[in-house]
């Protein structure tokens, strides 16, 4: 999903993964809802233009693509972000998220620590 402004202006993107986690990422907890199994959707990426931050743009985007994965059959968004970014976690948590683990993986020999969040659709 892409978000460009009526002048053709790129304002940010979202990129969603459905039914698929990264091997290293444990699964979403809340995978499925009591009698109503659904799928886990990964948000994969979501990226807004520094000159848009702040103005609503990403939360649009997040919305967008939370009705998008409940109409392909999502249950649960979830996602992994740096435990360092507290900027993402904070706008993350403001939009419904929670920390549900970690995932941990190797970055050039240096061990990085994401959060795994998650959000009910």
């Amino acid at each position: 999903m892409l978000a460009v402004d009526p002048g053709g202006v790129f304002g940010g993107y979202c990129n969603l993964h459905l039914g698929s986690r990264p091997v290293r990422a444990p699964p979403p907890k809340s995978g499925g809802l009591p009698g109503r199994p659904g799928m886990p959707v990964k948000l994969w990426r979501l990226y807004t233009a520094r000159e848009w931050q702040g103005r609503g743009v990403g939360a649009l985007l997040l919305e967008h693509a939370a009705t998008v994965a409940r109409e392909r059959g999502g249950s649960v968004f979830w996602l992994t972000v740096n435990t360092e970014n507290t900027g993402a976690v904070r706008f993350y948590t403001r939009n419904g998220f929670v920390r549900t683990g970690f995932a941990s993986f190797d970055l050039g020999g240096e061990i990085q620590r994401d959060f795994v969040m998650e959000r009910v659709l």
